[in-house]
């Protein structure tokens, strides 16, 4: 875009200084030509008219060439402030993106952090209650044998009761068969 404006101006430059080249080459010429159709003091007139027209016309040509260049420093600043701004936000823009990626990074570091904690407190709520389950299978374990030697010294008190009376009612039946 600069590059555009600069070559606008330098062509507006240019053409302002052709054109007046061309009116300093038509007033020459003029001037050849009064010199050749009239005497001296027209020539004098004529020479005074010429000098004062290129006169002008440089001044003419300063003045556009001054105005150019003030143009084209305007368009420069302008350019400059216009990039300077977009390089501003530009950096501002990968600033937020790299905050923004930062703060990605965090939430996704939270998350994962979030995530092995839940899993180990899983983790030892599943070993609790293993533990838990291995426990009241133990003390089922524990009660049932229990159980069963109580059983077992019920059975053998059964058992001894059974054969005291069974021995008791054999010696008694001894001692009656012995008294009779």
């Amino acid at each position: 875009m600069v590059n555009r404006m600069t070559d606008s101006l330098l062509q507006v430059a240019n053409q302002s200084r052709d054109d007046a080249v061309a009116r300093e080459r038509l007033l020459l010429q003029q001037h050849q030509l009064l010199q050749r159709e009239n005497t001296e003091p027209e020539e004098f007139l004529v020479k005074q008219m010429v000098e004062r027209e290129q006169y002008l016309a440089q001044q003419m040509f300063e003045r556009e060439a001054r105005v150019a260049a003030e143009n084209l420093e305007k368009e420069k600043h302008a350019a400059s402030l216009a990039f300077d701004k977009e390089k501003l936000l530009l950096q501002q823009n990968e600033r937020a993106a790299a905050e923004a990626l930062e703060k990605e990074k965090l939430l996704i570091q939270q998350q994962k952090e979030v995530a092995a904690e839940t899993l180990a407190r899983e983790d030892l709520l599943i070993r609790q209650q293993e533990k838990a389950a291995a426990l009241a299978f133990e003390r089922e374990k524990v009660m049932a044998t229990q159980a069963l030697e109580r059983e077992k010294v019920m059975a053998t008190q059964a058992a001894e009761r059974e054969r005291m009376m069974a021995t008791q009612a054999l010696e008694e039946k001894k001692a009656m068969a012995a008294q009779a």
